[in-house]
């Protein structure tokens, strides 16, 4: 037989749902901008912001961080091993983005790929050069913020704080996932991923 199990509302109310609703009220519904600062491949620095408002391009659908980890060594004077902190380590990232009719976007990384090795049939980097890499800013917007700006300095407003920033510095692409086409795909969005490695990031306010 199962035991009847009997709550006590009142001392629920009194106290654990009242602390477990003010803490799913401040978890924000996240949404985000990605800007690209380019290289110099046309012979100027440009940038491709990834949001309809702006009237450049669909907004990106998804974005990884990278991790964030510490290589460690064993090594003891004593013969017990101790483990020591040797560098920092971080990860590639990633953002995918969704494929318009016309291709634009994909085809803005593909040839910022081939840039980095002096053209499509080029094997090896040219150069290793900081002229190669661009900027990857991720702005987030939390529960009530929106992005406004137009053509003018970004700016986020809203009830819940100021937005934070990723922002990765000389990044550049090392990877363009492989997509599926499936005709028998329905109501979905078709998307690419590309993955990026970079120097280092900061996370700012916006």
């Amino acid at each position: 037989m199962i035991p009847s199990i009997t709550i006590d509302t009142n001392a629920l109310s009194s106290f654990a749902i009242k602390s477990l609703v003010q803490n799913i009220s401040i978890v924000p519904e996240w949404g985000f901008m990605v800007s690209v600062t380019l290289p110099e491949i046309n012979g100027t620095r440009s940038t491709k912001i990834f949001d309809p408002l702006f009237g450049q391009s669909f907004p990106a659908l998804a974005f990884t961080t990278p991790s964030i980890a510490t290589e460690v060594r064993q090594f003891s004077y004593t013969g017990l091993l101790k483990p020591y902190p040797l560098k920092k380590q971080h990860s590639e990232f990633s953002v995918s983005f969704i494929l318009e009719d016309t291709f634009d976007s994909l085809s803005l990384f593909k040839q910022w790929h081939e840039y980095m090795f002096d053209g499509p049939k080029g094997i090896y980097v040219k150069s290793f050069e900081e002229t190669l890499s661009g900027t990857v800013s991720v702005r987030m917007t939390g529960k009530g913020q929106k992005v406004t700006g137009g053509a003018g300095p970004i700016k986020v407003s809203g009830s819940t704080g100021k937005s934070k920033v990723f922002e990765f510095k000389n990044a550049f692409p090392t990877a363009i996932l492989p997509m599926e086409f499936n005709q028998l795909s329905r109501n979905t969005f078709q998307t690419f991923t590309v993955t990026f490695a970079y120097e280092f990031y900061e996370l700012k306010d916006n």
